[in-house]
C-alpha cells in the first residue's frame, strides 16, 4: 500500500531561543562570514531556506545505522521497546550512539514533571532581581525550549491503521549535521523508520538550527510497512561550518525525543 507522507509545521520559538543562546547566534558583532571569503554571510545565514528530505526506499547515509527497536506481538498489545548499544539511565531515559533519547509517554511526562519544577526555581531566583543574570536567562529559556519540545512529543498520538500481524520495526532520529543528507554544512533534524513486519503510520517531527535561527518544528506521517521499505525525514538547515548548530527529532510510535548540539558541518 502506497501513501503520500502529509508534512505540517508548528512553529515553537521558545526552542529557537534556547538554541540560539546555548550554541552562540551570529549578530551584526560578529566576524561576517562571508563576501571577499566566499562563506555565507550572517544576513543569508539567517535567511537561509529550509530543505525538507523525504526518502522512502532508499538506503540510509553514513553515520545513520544505530537503531531502536518496537515490538507487539497483537493489536492492542503495549509496545516493547529495545534498545541495543543503549543505557536505560531511567525509565525510558536512554543514552547511546544518538544522545540522551526520552521514550514513552510516562518517561516524557516525568520530565515534564522534572523540567517544570526546575523552571519554577529558576523563575523564582529571577524574580528576586532587578537585572537577571544572562545566565540565569539563558538557562530558563534553555528549560523552556526544553519543555515544549517533551510536551509536543506527548500530543503526538499513534496512528495505528492496518494489519493484526505482529509489529516489528526499527527506528532511529536523526540530529546532527546537515552534510551527509543534504550535501552543505548546517544541522539537521528528522528521523527513520522501518519495519520487518506488520505495518502502521508513523510520525516523524524535525527541527534544525543554525549560529543565526531555527527553522519551525516539521512534522510529516507517512504509513510504513515491510513493503515500504525505509522512510527518511527531517528538516536541513544551512550553517557556518565549525559554529554552533542544534536540532531535535521526534518519532510516534513509540514517543521518541532527542535534542543535539553539535558544530555545524
Amino acid at each position: 500500500m502506497n501513501r503520500s507522507p502529509v508534512f505540517r509545521g508548528i512553529s515553537i520559538a521558545s526552542v529557537a531561543s534556547l538554541i540560539c543562546l546555548a550554541v552562540g547566534c551570529a549578530s551584526s558583532a560578529d566576524p561576517a562570514p562571508g563576501g571577499a571569503d566566499g562563506v555565507a554571510s550572517a544576513s543569508s545565514v539567517q535567511a537561509a531556506r529550509p530543505t525538507i528530505v523525504n526518502r522512502t526506499g532508499a538506503a540510509l547515509p553514513s553515520g545513520t545505522t544505530s537503531s531502536i527497536r518496537i515490538t507487539r506481538a497483537h493489536p492492542g498489545d503495549e509496545l516493547v521497546v529495545e534498545a541495543p548499544g543503549h543505557t536505560e539511565v531511567a525509565p525510558g531515559v536512554w543514552e547511546g550512539p544518538e544522545g540522551r533519547i526520552v521514550i514513552g509517554q510516562d518517561a516524557h511526562e516525568s520530565e515534564v514533571a522534572k523540567l517544570e519544577a526546575e523552571l519554577s526555581s529558576l523563575r523564582g531566583r529571577a524574580s528576586l532581581r532587578e537585572d537577571v543574570p544572562a545566565a540565569l536567562a539563558t538557562e530558563i529559556r534553555d528549560k523552556e525550549a526544553q519543555l515544549g519540545v517533551m510536551k509536543a512529543t506527548i500530543a503526538l498520538r499513534p496512528i495505528d491503521d492496518c494489519s493484526t500481524e505482529p509489529l516489528a520495526c526499527s527506528y532511529s532520529t536523526i540530529v546532527g549535521p546537515s552534510s551527509p543528507m543534504v550535501g552543505y554544512p548546517g544541522a539537521f533534524g528528522g528521523g527513520w523508520v522501518e519495519c520487518s513486519s506488520g505495518c502502521t503510520t508513523f510520525t516523524i517531527g524535525g527541527m534544525a538550527c543554525n549560529e543565526a535561527t531555527c527553522t519551525s518544528q516539521v512534522y510529516s506521517s507517512n504509513f510504513v510497512s515491510a513493503d515500504t521499505g525505509t522512510w527518511l525525514t527531517g528538516v536541513a538547515l544551512q550553517g557556518t561550518a565549525g559554529l554552533g548548530c542544534a536540532a531535535a527529532g521526534q518519532i510516534s510510535p513509540p514517543g521518541s525525543t532527542n535534542i543535539g548540539y553539535f558544530n555545524c558541518n
